[in-house]
């Protein structure tokens, strides 16, 4: 008898496909939630750190500025001038309170600056933005800055095509890095925001119109007086932004971040800024000795006139 033999089938099975895998909704919501914990943690920190960077930048500007009006002083025996004004010309009125303003620069958009006590400025075109047509410290130190490629020719007016085109360059030691410039520059002119110290009433200070202030004349000390600091807003090319003033207690006026309401020069306008910063709490100054520090924005009133004045016979303690 014949026994059939029933052989199994012998196709290839296929596996069970596996579970799906993935989040829930409820994990899905704690995993965003950590998520924005962390982030929350960690972006002041960051933010922080990027400041403490453009705070170490900024220093380094006004200190780099610094050591220039020292080579300045050893060639010439003096620091530069405030500004330079020729009353000998034919129409050239001098102003000690402030460069008059001869030129102009237009705002072709719509231009929104945002100023450190967080107002804001707005110029809507046509409007144009008055400069002075004199020659300031930015300028006079440009060879000790390192910067004679800028090609500046003093006997030729500020309007001369080829000075017009150097004061547009764009010189990054004259840029704290906080500051927020608008993009657009008016004119395409180069930004600053550093000016010399006038003292308290325009001329007690070291930099001043026909100013020629040497270290025999700082009586207070070299390392008790300012000479630059930092201001929100302004051009190197503009005599206009050359320096500001320390306001004195009985003025009643804010000590930084100050800017005047709006000035008129005919059709023109233009603002004036004492000292300040885009720094929250501090501004950074340079000493007439070469040395440079942050000062808090809440120092006594008395104690920065004594540091603003070159020969008021103030006292300064070390801890100010």
């Amino acid at each position: 008898m014949q026994r059939t033999v029933v052989q199994g089938d012998s196709r290839p099975t296929t596996p069970a496909p596996p579970a799906p895998a993935g989040f829930t909704l409820v994990e899905l919501l704690v995993v965003m939630a950590i998520i924005g914990i962390l982030v929350a943690l960690l972006l002041p920190a960051v933010m922080q750190a990027r400041e403490a960077a453009r705070r170490k930048e900024c220093l380094n500007n006004i200190r780099q500025i610094s050591l220039a009006s020292q080579n300045y002083l050893d060639a010439h025996r003096v620091f530069p001038s405030g500004w330079i004004c020729n009353p000998n010309l034919p129409n050239s009125p001098c102003n000690a309170a402030a460069p008059r303003a001869g030129l102009k620069v237009d705002f072709v958009d719509t231009q929104t600056f945002k100023l450190p006590n967080k107002a804001q400025l707005t110029i809507n075109p046509p409007v144009s933005w008055a400069i002075s047509d004199l020659w300031g410290w930015h300028a006079l130190m440009l060879p000790q800055l390192d910067q004679s490629t800028v090609n500046i020719d003093y006997r030729r007016p500020k309007s001369d095509p080829q000075n017009w085109s150097g004061i547009q360059m764009k010189l990054k030691m004259f840029e704290c890095p906080s500051a927020a410039l608008a993009a657009g520059r008016p004119g395409g002119l180069g930004y600053s925001t550093y000016r010399g110290s006038m003292g308290t009433n325009g001329t007690n200070g070291i930099l001043y119109m026909n100013s020629s202030v040497s270290d025999k004349y700082i009586r207070d000390g070299m390392s008790n007086t300012i000479i630059f600091g930092e201001s929100p807003y302004g051009f190197w090319g503009d005599a206009l932004s050359c320096c500001a003033r320390v306001p004195m207690p009985s003025e009643q006026r804010e000590q930084f971040d100050w800017i005047s309401p709006q000035q008129n020069a005919g059709d023109n306008i233009y603002l004036i800024f004492g000292f300040g910063s885009w720094h929250d709490e501090i501004t950074h100054f340079a000493l007439a000795d070469g040395s440079c520090r942050g000062i808090s924005k809440s120092i006594d009133s008395s104690v920065m006139v004594a540091y603003a004045t070159r020969d008021g016979n103030e006292r300064i303690s070390q801890e100010d």
